[in-house]
C-alpha cells in the first residue's frame, strides 16, 4: 500500500524497508512495489506455501518472472538481497 500511497505521504521514509512478494500472483502490483522500492529492497515471499502442486508458490514464481524489468534484478528478488540480509552484508 506504500507505493500506492506515496503521493499522500509525501517521504521516502519508507524506501528503507523491504517488501515481499505475497501478492498472489499480481505483476502489476510488484511493478509497483518495484518502481518505490527498487529490486535491492524486495524479497520473494508467499503467504500460502502449500496446495496442489505448489499452490501459491507457483504463481508468486511467475508473477517474478512476468515482471518488465532485468533478470539480475530478479535474481536479486529470489536470491540475492535474502542471502545478504541472513550473512548481515546488507
Amino acid at each position: 500500500m506504500i507505493p500506492t500511497f506515496r503521493n499522500r505521504l509525501g517521504t521516502s521514509l519508507y524506501k528503507n524497508f523491504y517488501v515481499d512478494t505475497a501478492l498472489y500472483g499480481n505483476t502489476a502490483g510488484l511493478m509497483n512495489a518495484y518502481d518505490y522500492f527498487g529490486a535491492d529492497h524486495m524479497l520473494f515471499a508467499t503467504d500460502s506455501p502449500y496446495g496442489p502442486p505448489l499452490g501459491i508458490v507457483e504463481e508468486t514464481i511467475l508473477s517474478v518472472h512476468k515482471m518488465a524489468i532485468p533478470d539480475e534484478d530478479k535474481e536479486k528478488i529470489f536470491r540475492y538481497n535474502a542471502v545478504g540480509i541472513i550473512k548481515g552484508s546488507i
